[in-house]
């Protein structure tokens, strides 16, 4: 019974469904047949051109193209017009070419889109251009500049150049030697002036198109090479400068060489005099000035050294007392120049230690003993390399172990005492010089000895020639040693510390 019920509930289902079919066919059909009708105004059964344009205007609101209405005349119509049976090729047809002119409507947009850009793009690259241009122009002119600027760099070069090569060849005064790294320097300033002036203008040509990136981007190739323009030519005047003072530099010290093997030489035989006397260096000026019965004059001197029987060369004397020095008052003057066209000029007490004074340098550690004779003496301290020691007395002769000793003040601490030479195993402890000295770092040249008082900053690498010294400030945490020294090659004087809380301002040369 449940199987029979089960087919008849099928068989109803079916028969359901094939019903629902035919009626919603019947309702299409009615449908179609209305559709068909309400746009066949003639009621020939054929729809002609009008009504089949009626049609897509009425059911598509699309103005159906007349290239596309003879399209589906002469496919669709076959050239009668279309039938009922062909309405759903008309419907595709239509459709078809109501896609075909939304697409050419959406082309016509894009392409005027398209078109709006592309005009945008080349305003904006026309722009840039422009802009890029005027920048690059600007840029162009600097660069010029700049290159007007290479023949003088290149004379600068060839001049340090020469310079060079003469100082080398020691074929150059001292004079000529700054007189002509003036020249050098003259044309330096003027072209460092010009290069800062490019430099300027270049930041503020990169600071207009800072925040124009794609300007920017155009113009780093250019100001890179302005800038490695600018570099380039800053470094070889830097370079002409640094080989010029260098060539300077020897011609200084060569000069200065040959001046101290003649202020040695004097130096030597006046203070023999003093010594076969029983006297010391210090007392040279006053033992002078009281033969003279007036003051020391370079005819004095002379007259000193012949009475113990010491000859020297005019020329020597001429040229160990023609060397530069300051007046009282500051002015500058020479050592043989009256101050007074009618009286000899007189040479002043620091201008005559200044050429008898004699200085040694330490080269390898030695003790610093308080007795000529070491075998007597008794340990002060040890003297480090580098220290400076002036001389008192000596070079002597130990004869207790048969080496050369000196009598002494160390500078950098005041300690008087004895040191040897060299020992007789051929080891070296003491050198001739300590007169010329390097700063190694800033530091103050004071016109007085105090060193609170404000003066010229030195720069590290300048010289300095000593003229005196002393210790300040003893037995107390800030004592230190004051010296007073000309500095090289020009003519200004004063005090300068040797070292501030232990770190030194000056090295021995």
């Amino acid at each position: 019974a449940t199987r029979l019920v089960s087919d008849a509930l099928s068989k109803a289902k079916d028969n359901k469904d094939r019903i629902a079919k035919r009626v919603a066919t019947a309702k299409r059909s009615e449908k179609r047949d209305a559709l068909f009708k309400k746009y066949d105004k003639d009621g020939d059964g054929l729809w002609n051109r009008a009504e089949i344009q009626a049609y897509a205007k009425g059911e598509f609101n699309f103005e159906l193209p007349a290239e596309n209405l003879e399209r589906i005349m002469r496919q669709v119509c076959r050239g009668e017009g279309a039938s009922m049976e062909a309405l759903q090729l008309l419907k595709v047809s239509v459709c078809i070419a109501r896609d075909e002119e939304r697409g050419k409507a959406k082309r016509a947009v894009r392409l005027e889109k398209e078109r709006e850009e592309r005009e945008a793009r080349e305003r904006r690259e026309a722009e840039i251009r422009a802009r890029h241009s005027e920048f690059s122009s600007e840029c162009q002119a600097l660069l010029g500049v700049l290159q007007k600027l290479d023949p003088d760099i290149a004379s600068a070069e060839a001049m340090a150049e020469a310079l060079v090569q003469d100082a080398n060849g020691g074929q150059i005064k001292e004079a000529d030697a700054r007189a002509r790294l003036g020249a050098i320097e003259a044309v330096a300033q003027k072209t460092h002036s010009a290069i800062a002036g490019a430099q300027l203008q270049a930041q503020g040509l990169s600071a207009k198109f800072l925040e124009d990136k794609e300007v920017a981007e155009l113009m780093a190739p250019e100001l890179a090479a302005l800038k490695t323009k600018t570099e380039s030519q800053d470094l070889a005047l830097r370079k002409a400068l640094a080989s010029g003072a260098q060539a300077r530099q020897l011609a200084l010290n060569r000069a200065f060489a040959a001046y101290e093997n003649l202020r040695m030489e004097v130096a030597a035989k006046l203070r023999v005099c003093i010594e076969t006397q029983g006297g010391k260096p210090d007392d040279l000026y006053d033992a002078i000035k009281a033969s003279s019965g007036t003051k020391v004059t370079k005819r004095h001197i002379k007259a000193y050294l012949q009475a113990n029987q010491s000859l020297i060369e005019d020329e020597k004397l001429d040229s160990v007392f023609l060397g530069p020095s300051l007046s009282e008052k500051g002015s500058i003057r020479r050592f043989g120049e009256a101050e007074d066209e009618n009286d000899e000029p007189e040479i002043s007490r620091e201008d005559f230690m200044r050429v008898v004074r004699v200085f040694y340098k330490v080269v390898t550690e030695i003790v610093l003993s308080d007795n000529l004779l070491i075998e007597q003496s008794e340990q002060l301290r040890r003297m480090e390399v580098g220290e400076i020691m002036e001389v008192f007395q000596g070079p002597m002769l130990d004869p207790s172990v048969g080496v050369y000793r000196i009598h002494g003040k160390a500078l950098k601490d005041g300690i008087v005492g004895w040191v040897t030479v060299a020992g007789n195993q051929g080891i070296t402890f003491l050198m001739p010089g300590g007169n010329l000295l390097k700063v190694v770092r800033p530091v103050q040249l004071t016109e007085m000895e105090d060193v609170e008082t404000a003066g010229r900053l030195l720069v590290e690498g300048e010289v300095l020639e000593v003229i005196a010294w002393q210790r300040i400030r003893e037995q107390t945490p800030q004592a230190v040693t004051r010296v007073k020294g000309r500095l090289q090659g020009e003519m200004v004087t004063g005090w300068v510390s040797m070292s501030e809380n232990g770190v030194p301002n000056l090295e021995v040369l």
